[in-house]
């Protein structure tokens, strides 16, 4: 009994666990955070294809996560964790969105803060939500 607990405890060489390994998204955003901490902001230079690599990166979750969005509201029946999970998806989409502000990308809805504007903008991406 002892030395299956100790087996547990212990890796054995060669088996470590790969999955504390950093992923290609945590790998890129280590690197941007760098770079803007040591620049003050969006980095210029050679920097700035890892800054648009991400921003495309978030773009491309924003599609997915819509995508996957339409596809519950078509195919699942519309109970409550249904409704929940397109709740969320939509949290998501929101939250994506937050971030590529943070990133300082252009504002794709540039009349939205004008109260006397009657213009709708088309969903950003072309998202269907």
């Amino acid at each position: 009994m002892e030395s299956d607990e100790k087996q547990m405890q212990e890796p054995e060489q060669g088996n470590e666990d790969v999955t504390n390994a950093p992923s290609e998204e945590e790998t890129l955003m280590d690197s941007m955070k760098d770079t803007e901490a040591q620049e003050g902001g969006r980095p210029e230079g050679p920097s700035n294809d890892v800054h648009d690599a991400y921003i495309s990166q978030v773009k491309q979750w924003r599609k997915d996560l819509d995508r996957t969005l339409q596809e519950i509201k078509e195919r699942a029946p519309g109970a409550r964790e249904t409704s929940l999970t397109v709740t969320k998806l939509q949290e998501g989409i929101m939250w994506l969105g937050m971030e590529l502000k943070r990133l300082n990308t252009p504002n794709p809805y540039p009349n939205s803060y004008n109260p006397e504007n009657t213009i709708i903008e088309p969903t950003a991406d072309d998202l269907k939500l």
